[in-house]
């Protein structure tokens, strides 16, 4: 087998890759645009700062080799005879390259995760067929459907969309389905909620989303400066009782992988299988505000209608916060059901766990990120 994988250097990639590495999944072809030497030295040190054992780490060394490509261009940028004598090799791919920026420009974000889809389909349709097919989604497609169940299969877009990184990814997946019918090879969609490391992620490794929403904690604590003052009220828009899914990465990658499995052994029940690699416990916000008293205990927020006399920190959070309020008014749940039916008996995610981020990160680093002049609001 040879498997090929984008996205192998970012944050799911890693682990992904990690996971494969730790079974007989044959050799993995890794698309980067990084230069060969420099994308395969970026993988071991990621696998390193994870923790990889040895053997994994040899696999890496082994079995793992890298190709200069560029998903936004097509034949992704590969001279025909290399872009064919990948293809020929492929058994297996996974496309998990995306712009994850939620504030990004719309245009970006499509040329990376809707032409870039596109461009990777192409490199599957020039495979032969049975080439198995894995496209990383994700379960924010569903939009601004902030209520309800989302069941596995559906991919409805007439809510809207929250920010243009859903609305990329949600066309992505239409693209893959189009392209499902069409061709009529079969492609298992993977729909991962809020991803978050299993533990504190050491230097060297792959950063993730929450590590920017955190840093916006710390900035704000810079700029409070009170030592001993009492905790300040900040009143964020969003419903009191909003809710937010997030799945220890970890867990994903192994789900991920035993539902393929799972998948290549059976036949296809039909061209397009989407799962749900979901927590099946939410994270209210109330969790969340406890756990940032507890760590940056300058601050209390809550969430209710948009204040009408924004103090100067709700003012920060409304502009600084921006790509992440709209999830504030989030109570949805989303159907697991057939992603159950493929996982290995009892096997299930421990409770998220978020300690880490506020107990690593903010003691070190509160006095060694002010905010920039430039940045600083004024407290008028």
């Amino acid at each position: 087998m040879t498997v090929v994988v984008t996205g192998g250097t970012g944050f799911t990639g890693t682990y992904l890759l990690r996971s494969m590495l730790s079974r007989d999944v044959g050799d993995v072809v890794v698309l980067s645009r990084d230069e060969p030497g420099k994308a395969h030295a970026r993988l071991l040190s990621a696998l390193e700062a994870l923790g990889a054992p040895p053997p994994v780490l040899d696999a890496a060394r082994r079995r793992v080799s890298t190709v200069q490509a560029d998903i936004g261009r097509l034949g992704l940028n590969l001279p025909d005879d290399r872009f064919h004598a990948l293809a020929d090799s492929m058994t297996e791919l996974w496309h998990c390259a995306a712009d994850t920026t939620l504030q990004a420009d719309p245009a970006r974000l499509r040329r990376a995760n809707l032409d870039g889809t596109r461009n990777v389909l192409a490199l599957a349709e020039t495979a032969a067929p049975g080439t198995r097919v894995r496209h990383l989604s994700t379960a924010f497609v569903a939009g601004r459907r902030r209520e309800g169940l989302i069941l596995e299969g559906d991919l409805d877009g007439s809510a809207g969309f929250e920010n243009a990184y859903e609305q990329s990814k949600y066309h992505a997946e239409v693209a893959v389905r189009d392209w499902s019918c069409r061709t009529g090879r079969p492609v298992l969609v993977l729909r991962p909620s809020l991803m978050i490391p299993d533990g504190p992620v050491p230097a060297g490794a792959p950063s993730h989303q929450l590590a920017s929403l955190v840093s916006l904690l710390v900035r704000m604590r810079a700029v409070h400066r009170r030592p001993g003052a009492a905790p300040m009220t900040v009143r964020l828009p969003g419903h009191p009782d909003a809710r937010l899914n997030m799945v220890q990465v970890g867990y994903a990658a192994e789900a991920m992988l035993d539902a393929s499995a799972r998948m290549a052994a059976r036949p296809a029940e039909s061209t397009v299988t989407t799962l749900h690699l979901v927590h099946p416990q939410d994270t209210s916000a109330e969790h969340l505000w406890r756990l940032a008293a507890e760590h940056v205990p300058e601050f209390r927020f809550t969430l209710g209608p948009p204040p009408a006399d924004p103090n100067f920190f709700e003012r920060f959070a409304a502009k600084y916060f921006q790509p992440f309020l709209p999830f504030a008014w989030h109570r949805r749940s989303y159907d697991r059901s057939r992603l159950l039916s493929l996982l290995p008996g009892g096997r299930e995610p421990g409770p998220p766990n978020l300690d880490f981020l506020f107990a690593d990160f903010l003691p070190t680093r509160v006095e060694r990120r002010p905010v920039a002049p430039a940045e600083r609001l004024s407290p008028r």
